[in-house]
């Protein structure tokens, strides 16, 4: 199996990354990147964080499930074997199982709170 290396600043430290390591990292990044701000590429990112203060709702919902499938779809790297959600009083858990470069599928977790707006009656 080849490879794969990459450089990060997380903690204020220059390290080298490999493998799942690296891979779990730029999917993060991607994640939490909002699209649009990256000069070079204007595509990388999502608009997840546009949806942190939006109506819990279903569409909501489906805005956010829709980015991380893109997200996942892009990387050479991963397979998204299915995505799941876990209702919180104030947003989701997100439960992503892929599968890394052929092997068994792993799961991974991504909590995302939104702040529910109140009707007023």
């Amino acid at each position: 199996m080849p490879l794969i290396q990459g450089y990060t600043t997380i903690n204020n430290k220059f390290e080298t990354l490999t493998d799942k390591d690296i891979v779990k990292h730029d999917l993060l990044m991607e994640i939490y990147t909002h699209k649009g701000d990256c000069d070079w590429n204007p595509e990388l990112g999502t608009t997840i964080q546009d949806q942190v203060f939006q109506m819990k709702t279903d569409e909501v919902k489906d805005i956010i499930i829709d980015e991380l499938k893109r997200v996942v779809d892009n990387s050479p790297f991963l397979a998204l074997q299915d995505i799941t959600t876990e209702e919180l009083e104030k947003g989701w858990i997100f439960n992503l199982i892929v599968s890394y470069m052929g092997n068994p599928p792993e799961e991974c977790y991504l909590m995302l709170n939104v702040f529910k707006k109140q009707k007023f009656q």
